[in-house]
């Protein structure tokens, strides 16, 4: 970044470095994120016959 950058200040480097870094696929606050309580369903924590008390049929 010094090579590109020769007539910047150490302040203005670490901007770019900072705004480079937001931008990277490296950074793991870059990441799409999902809701805490959107887990991942797996089929053997399902249970196969589902009953809802609201549709009784009588």
């Amino acid at each position: 970044l010094k090579q590109e950058h020769p007539t910047l200040r150490m302040s203005q480097l670490k901007q770019l470095l900072k705004k480079e870094w937001m931008k990277s696929p490296d950074n793991p606050f870059n990441k799409p994120t999902k809701a805490y309580n959107q887990g991942s369903i797996l089929p053997q924590n399902v249970p196969a016959n589902v009953e809802d008390s609201d549709h009784d049929e009588d």
